[in-house]
């Protein structure tokens, strides 16, 4: 993907295709097992893996376009990233506002970027 879909998919707050992921294709615990400024990480099944979601929180619907934005930008260049150490983007949501990548257990962030 490009600079220029990249900047498509921020001004028309929409998403590529090839990223969105039907939400009743996910099975999200109902608790989070990590929480950020950002939002809440769950634990989830995609067509039977297990996956993370990273859910982006909101402060208020008065951002909500501002951050679907920034959210669709995010995605369009996470989703053309490749590289061992970055996890891969196997698509998103926008509602809610959900990234869906690999589940990688037992393992530190900290510990991967070494």
């Amino acid at each position: 993907m490009s600079i220029e879909l990249r900047k498509i998919c921020g001004s028309r707050t929409t998403l590529p295709q090839l990223c969105q992921l039907p939400s009743h294709r996910l099975i999200i615990n109902h608790h989070p097992f990590a929480t950020g400024g950002y939002g809440d990480v769950y634990l989830a099944t995609l067509d039977g893996s297990k996956v993370r979601v990273n859910r982006v929180r909101v402060p208020h619907q008065k951002y909500l376009p501002l951050s679907k934005r920034s959210f669709c930008e995010g995605v369009a260049t996470w989703k053309r990233l490749e590289h061992p150490n970055i996890v891969i983007l196997l698509g998103a949501t926008l509602f809610p506002l959900q990234l869906i990548s690999n589940w990688m257990p037992n393992v530190a962030v900290l510990c991967k970027l070494r």
